[in-house]
C-alpha cells in the first residue's frame, strides 16, 4: 500500500523536511533533478529543451537541463512567465546553468504575443527529441491562460505532429493538471512520462490525470515521512499487488459453507434476468459459502439452470414473508442489479433499505430508485445499519446532484460518505472508495471492465470480501473487493484482449487471480 496525497499535504511534508528536519531546499532540488536527468538519459537522442516556469518546479527543470549539459548533451531552457516572480531557487539554478554556457530564451507576457520565441524554438526542434515540462508544479489551482496556455498548446502540437520523434517528460505533475482532482485546468501538457517525488499525487491517478500523466515514476528524494501529516485519514491509500497477500481472506480448513458466509441477492427482473446470476456467481467465485437469489423474474427454471448452486425464490407484490426469510438467512445483502424500476421494485427496495439490519450493498437500479428518495439512506444511518453504495458516474450525479466530475474528487466523495454514514464506491476508470474518514483509489483494472454486467460482478466480489474479512475495517474490505475485481478483469483482458472481455469472463478471472495470489 502507498499513499496518494493532495497539494496541501505535499507542501506540508516538504516544508517539514526543510524547516523542521533541516534538509536544505536545494539539496532536495538536486536530488529531484538527478532523478529527472537519469531517466532522461534513457530516452535522450539528439537534444533536450526544458520549458520552465518561474517557481521551484521550473528550477527542477533547469537543474536537470544543467546535468544534461554537463554530460555533453545539447540543451535549451525556455523560461516562461514573469521574471519578477522568479523564486530564489529558480534564479540560483538559472545562474548556474548560464555560467556553464547553457542557452536560454525568455517567453514573457510581453514578447510572447509576437510569437517570436515560439518561432525561434520551433526552428530548432530538428535538433531536439526530448521535451522537459517544468512549467507548473503541484501548486496550480487556477485556470491556465496567457503565455502558459500558449506554451502548453505549443508542446502538445509539436508532440501531436510527430509523436514518434518527441518524448515529453513532466516534472512532478503534467503542467495544467490539478494536483487534487486531476482535472485539466483549461489546458494540460500530455506527457509520456511523469517523474514525481516522495509521494504519488492524487492528480496523477484520477480525472484527466489518466490521459496526461503517461508512465508515472515516483522517487524518494529525502522527503521525510511524518505520520502526523500523512496517514490513513489524510492521505488516500492505493492498494497494490502485494496487498493481496494480506487482504485476501484466509480460508478456515475446518470451515463449512455457513461459516464462509451467506449472501442474499435481490436482483433481476423479466427484462434483465442475468444481473442476479452474475452477482450470485461472482459471490460464489470470490469465496462465499451460500447464495439466495430473490428475483421478480418469472422464469425460475431458467435461473435454476444457470445457477444450480444457489437457492432461487421468485417474489410477487406480497413479498414480505419471502424477504423476511431471506433477511434471516443471510449475513449480507445485495440489492439493485437488474432490479428494474417498477412499483414492485420500488417497494422491494424501500422495504429492504428500511428493514435489513445487516450490511447492505446497493447498486444499479437500487440507486436509481434511491435518487428519488435519498432520505432512505439517512434513515439507515440513523438506525446504525451498515450500507455500501456503488454508483457509476451517471448514478452518482442522479443521487447527489453534483457538478461535472465531482464524483472523481476525493474530498467531495468523503463528504458524501460522511453525510450519509456509508461506504461509497464511486466507480470510474479510477474508482474511489471511502467511508468519509479513510479513502482509497483503485488502480487495478483496465478498459476490459467497461462491459455490461461488470458492476453486477463487483457487488458479488465485495460481498464475499466483506464476509471473509470481518476482522478488518469495512472500507478496507470493500476497497480490496474493488481491487480484486479490477485484477480479475485485467487478467482476462491479457488473455483475451480488452475488446473481448465479458462480465462472465471477469467471473472466471476471479478464481484465476486468487490462484495466482495463493501460489505467490
Amino acid at each position: 500500500m502507498r499513499y496518494a496525497i493532495d497539494a496541501h499535504r505535499a507542501k506540508e511534508v516538504e516544508s517539514n523536511t526543510i524547516n523542521n528536519i533541516g534538509v536544505p531546499s536545494l539539496v532536495l532540488m538536486e536530488r529531484a533533478a538527478l532523478f529527472v536527468y537519469e531517466e532522461s538519459l534513457k530516452v535522450y537522442k539528439t537534444g533536450a529543451v526544458a520549458f520552465c516556469g518561474m517557481g521551484n518546479n521550473g528550477a527542477d527543470g533547469i537543474a536537470a537541463a544543467r546535468m544534461l549539459l554537463l554530460d555533453g548533451k545539447k540543451t535549451l531552457v525556455v523560461m516562461v512567465g514573469d521574471i519578477s516572480k522568479q523564486s530564489l531557487e529558480n534564479k540560483t539554478q538559472l545562474e548556474i546553468y548560464t555560467k556553464l554556457g547553457g542557452e536560454s530564451l525568455y517567453a514573457s507576457l510581453a514578447n510572447m504575443d509576437s510569437d517570436d520565441v515560439f518561432k525561434d524554438v520551433k526552428s530548432r526542434f530538428s535538433n531536439f527529441n526530448l521535451i522537459i515540462d517544468g512549467l507548473f508544479g503541484i501548486g496550480l489551482s487556477r485556470e491556465v491562460g496567457g503565455v502558459f496556455r500558449k506554451t502548453i498548446e505549443f508542446i502538445n502540437k509539436i508532440k501531436e505532429d510527430a509523436s514518434d520523434k518527441y518524448t515529453v517528460l513532466a516534472v512532478d505533475i503534467a503542467s495544467g493538471l490539478s494536483t487534487d482532482t486531476g482535472l485539466a485546468l483549461g489546458a494540460a501538457v500530455k506527457a509520456d512520462y511523469t517523474f514525481t517525488f516522495g509521494y504519488t499525487k492524487l492528480g496523477h491517478l484520477i480525472g484527466d490525470g489518466l490521459k496526461y500523466t503517461g508512465k508515472l515514476l515516483c522517487k524518494d528524494i529525502g522527503i521525510v515521512h511524518d505520520e502526523n501529516i500523512i496517514n490513513s485519514e489524510t492521505g488516500c491509500q492505493v492498494l497494490e499487488e502485494e496487498d493481496s497477500h494480506k487482504l485476501l481472506p484466509v480460508r478456515d480448513i475446518a470451515g463449512n459453507k455457513g461459516k464462509f458466509g451467506k449472501v442474499l441477492v435481490v436482483a433481476g427482473c423479466d427484462d434483465m434476468p442475468g444481473a442476479g446470476i452474475l452477482a450470485s456467481k461472482s459471490a460464489f467465485k470470490a469465496g462465499c459459502g451460500m447464495v439466495k437469489l430473490l428475483t421478480s423474474c418469472s422464469d425460475r427454471t431458467s435461473l435454476m439452470t444457470a445457477l444450480p448452486e444457489a437457492m432461487v425464490t421468485v417474489y410477487d407484490p406480497d413479498f414480505e414473508e419471502d424477504f423476511k426469510a431471506g433477511f434471516d438467512f443471510s449475513d449480507i445483502c445485495i440489492i439493485g442489479p437488474g432490479l428494474g424500476k417498477s412499483d414492485l421494485s420500488k417497494n422491494a427496495l424501500e422495504y429492504t433499505v428500511l428493514n435489513y439490519t445487516k450490511t447492505l450493498i446497493i447498486d444499479a437500479d437500487g440507486l436509481n430508485i434511491l435518487s428519488d428518495n435519498i432520505e432512505l439512506l439517512n434513515k439507515r444511518s440513523e438506525a446504525g445499519y451498515k450500507t455500501i453504495i456503488t454508483p457509476h458516474p451517471g448514478e452518482f450525479k442522479r443521487l447527489f446532484g453534483c457538478k461535472d466530475k465531482e464524483y472523481q474528487d476525493v474530498n467531495y466523495c468523503k463528504e458524501i460518505a460522511s453525510k450519509y454514514g456509508l461506504v461509497l464506491v464511486a466507480k470510474d476508470a479510477r474508482t474511489i472508495v471511502t467511508d468519509g474518514r479513510q479513502a482509497f483509489i483503485n488502480i487495478s483494472g483496465s478498459d476490459a471492465l467497461a462491459t455490461a454486467g461488470s458492476g453486477d460482478v463487483l457487488t458479488g466480489i465485495i460481498a464475499a470480501m466483506v464476509l471473509g474479512n470481518k476482522e478488518i475495517e469495512l472500507v478496507k474490505s470493500v476497497a480490496y473487493g474493488v481491487y480484486l475485481h479490477g485484477a480479475a478483469g485485467s487478467l482476462m483482458g491479457a488473455e483475451e484482449t480488452n475488446y473481448s472481455v465479458t462480465a462472465s469472463d471477469i467471473i472466471e478471472g476471479i478464481s484465476r487471480y486468487i490462484n495466482q495470489v495463493i501460489k505467490g
